[in-house]
């Protein structure tokens, strides 16, 4: 430990010239989100209007009324939740978010705003399926477009999980897209909002998100003693609160102990090497996740005790990077897609389609199938092959990998 506590400054500088956040205010550097711009009071002012449970208990039921056509139960069951998801709408206008987190906690931090944020997006994914269901199109583009910018604001915080919400709120959306456009395929007008809720579209910001990563383990290792230390984190994985004085969190600078400074060596030493990978896979999440997963194995290969905190710590980055890759191909197809019933005829191919759409995991063309009364444009998903256009609803081969991703006209079957 004592070898590694010596390298704690040349660590310390490599990772602060490689632009890595060394205090809180680096996370979002020079960003201030003013008042009038802040989406976080009122999303949590739609929070508070919506009871998750009562909800969640009743989803199921809703959307297979919905699928159903059973129409009235669907507008009774969402009756309480009408206000919170028009306060919803109106925070999803404004362009940024600050929920003001204190991300000095690292480890103890709480993320509460996730899982009614998530229940409301599909909340509005549901109405503006009504919405179509009366033909006012303007309607569902508002609630639709509101649970897509509720799943970019999400994105927004700086950590890992907040991606992945992110990620989990633009799938819901898009399924809903999905169906709309099938209920729409002939109204040239609904159809032409739906691309434009997805036209501008952008991936995952997956570097961004990385920094959150990099930053939380800072934090935890200067109040490591405040966590509990390694058995307190440990405890952490499994599933336990961790308790801490937040009055003396250390915000800045190095505990000069040995042990703590040996982590934060090792803990610098690797990030500033990921930096390197982040920056070379900025454009290929499902690269970065991989080659950012190959570094925590070398480090892992290391049994040393100045490395134990780095292999408590760091997340499968794989797992995000297929995430952020997957809904990057299922944006695509959507937009293929819409743009193919937008011209008003079924394709018979992907060469019918205007325009030039790429599956990101393959870099090729995406792929097409085509039977009666309906098509998929489909990416070759995370195990990069074809798996004839089976999605990971309709996979029963018994292999949990053999699934594509894309969309699919009529919608494909729910899990």
């Amino acid at each position: 430990m004592s070898e590694a506590a010596k390298e704690e400054p040349s660590a310390e500088r490599a990772y602060r010239a490689a632009g890595l956040p060394w205090e809180a205010k680096d996370l979002r550097p020079g960003v201030i989100v003013s008042s009038v711009k802040n989406a976080a009071p009122l999303l949590r002012s739609a929070i508070g209007l919506f009871d998750s449970n009562q909800f969640n208990s009743a989803y199921i039921a809703m959307r297979k009324d919905m699928d159903a056509g059973s129409l009235e139960s669907v507008i009774d069951g969402l009756a309480p939740f009408q206000k919170a998801m028009d306060v919803a709408v109106r925070a999803s206008d404004r362009p940024d978010i600050d929920f003001g987190r204190d991300m000095d906690k690292g480890p103890a931090i709480l993320f509460p705003e996730y899982a009614p944020v998530k229940g409301i997006a599909k909340a509005l994914c549901l109405r503006a399926q009504l919405d179509v269901a009366r033909h006012d199109t303007t309607a569902m583009a508002r609630d639709l477009g509101a649970a897509w910018k509720l799943g970019v604001l999400m994105g927004r915080d700086p950590i890992l999980i907040g991606m992945l919400v992110q990620i989990a709120i633009q799938n819901i959306t898009l399924n809903a897209i999905q169906s709309c456009a099938y209920n729409l395929k002939k109204n040239r007008v609904g159809l032409e909002k739906l691309m434009s809720i997805i036209d501008k579209a952008q991936p995952p910001d997956y570097g961004f998100a990385m920094r959150g990563e990099a930053f939380m383990g800072i934090a935890t290792i200067r109040n490591l003693k405040a966590f509990g230390g390694i058995k307190g984190l440990t405890a952490a994985n499994d599933g336990s609160n961790i308790q801490t004085d937040l009055s003396h969190l250390s915000r800045t600078g190095m505990p000069n102990d040995t042990t703590t400074r040996a982590f934060a060596a090792r803990h610098m030493q690797v990030w500033a090497e990921a930096k390197t990978i982040i920056d070379r896979d900025q454009k290929d999440a499902a690269k970065l996740g991989s080659d950012m997963d190959q570094l925590v194995m070398k480090v892992e290969q290391k049994k040393t005790a100045s490395n134990l905190l780095n292999m408590i710590m760091f997340p499968v980055f794989s797992q995000a990077g297929v995430a952020a890759t997957s809904i990057q191909a299922e944006v695509i197809a959507n937009k293929a897609m819409l743009t193919a019933l937008i011209a008003g005829k079924l394709p018979t191919s992907l060469n019918d389609i205007p325009g030039t759409w790429t599956d990101p995991y393959t870099k090729k063309p995406m792929l097409f199938t085509n039977y009666k009364d309906g098509f998929r444009v489909y990416s070759v998903g995370p195990n990069r092959k074809d798996d004839g256009g089976v999605f990971r609803a309709e996979n029963k081969s018994g292999d949990s990998n053999a699934y594509d991703v894309g969309a699919s006209c009529p919608p494909p079957p729910r899990k």
